[in-house]
């Protein structure tokens, strides 16, 4: 990747980043960095703020998958969701691990984020036991190829 391809990218996710609220950019200037990284562009992009090193920290579970739904990126707070490490879930799907409430398979759930672009709604943790009901928001195409959800517990039915 050569300079100019590197600030195309940089300009992309700034783009998007200047209508994010600040979780949001904070996950799309990480997997800016992931792939700048990778395609040797370091020195283009700014050190994390203090801002984005809240948001690494949050309490809130922070997702990125993938076009095939895999996982590339997780906060602090997803590692601990999962009970897994970084590496144990990079990489693996998102169906592995929950169902959708609404839906009848996640494929389904999917299809309809991708096309409708964000999606909220309640989720449940199958890959623990016993499940973990969480609620989510979620932004299709925050970068190119790149999708992220936040998760939060839910409320038990009745204390909502």
């Amino acid at each position: 990747m050569n300079q100019q391809e590197c600030v195309e990218w940089i300009r992309l996710v700034d783009d998007y980043g200047q209508a994010a609220p600040g979780p949001i950019k904070h996950i799309a200037w990480e997997a800016l960095e992931k792939h700048l990284r990778e395609h040797q562009c370091q020195g283009l992009f700014p050190a994390p703020t203090v801002l984005e090193k809240a948001v690494a920290a949050s309490i809130d579970v922070i997702l990125i998958a993938d076009d095939e739904r895999r996982f590339v990126e997780l906060n602090q707070a997803g590692v601990d969701l999962f009970g897994l490490t970084r590496d144990e879930i990079v990489g693996r799907r998102v169906d592995e691990f929950f169902s959708v409430a609404h839906y009848q398979t996640i494929p389904e759930a999917w299809d309809s984020f991708m096309s409708d672009g964000v999606q909220r709604g309640i989720c449940e943790l199958i890959s623990v036991s016993p499940p973990r009901r969480l609620e989510y928001r979620a932004k299709a195409s925050f970068a190119p190829g790149l999708h992220v959800s936040v998760l939060w517990d839910a409320p038990l039915l009745g204390q909502e």
